[in-house]
């Protein structure tokens, strides 16, 4: 059954501030991850789910976005770290690819010399 817009009056109750690194107990990790891919250049927008305890559907407005300056600052140390690890395991990974096709030797003498 297809339902017409005229027909349904949707009232949203319990505004939430939504964080992506916290733990909303009355939100599931689905959910949230729903909510951060809803577009943010016409809101509100909306998204939904199907609650299985509840068997009902839910339907959540975004009415804005807010950037968190501190968070955008700790989230930056975290890129610049993980990109460093990543760089770090892809030369290892090279020296291993470099390992196994050509025989190699260390000299640990020659490495102290310099």
């Amino acid at each position: 059954r297809k339902i017409n817009a005229k027909q349904m009056v949707l009232k949203f109750t319990n505004d939430t501030n939504v964080n992506l690194l916290s733990q909303d107990p009355n939100l599931s990790p689905y959910i949230v991850k729903q909510i951060f891919k809803v577009p943010t250049n016409s809101l509100p927008g909306y998204t939904n789910s199907y609650n299985l305890s509840t068997q009902k559907i839910e339907i959540y407005k975004i009415t804005d976005e807010v950037i968190n300056e501190k968070l955008v600052s700790q989230n930056q140390k975290l890129t610049e770290q993980y990109t460093q690890n990543i760089s770090m395991l892809d030369f290892g990974a090279y020296l291993n690819s470099l390992r196994s096709k050509f025989k190699v030797t260390i000299k640990p003498n020659a490495l102290q010399q310099q």
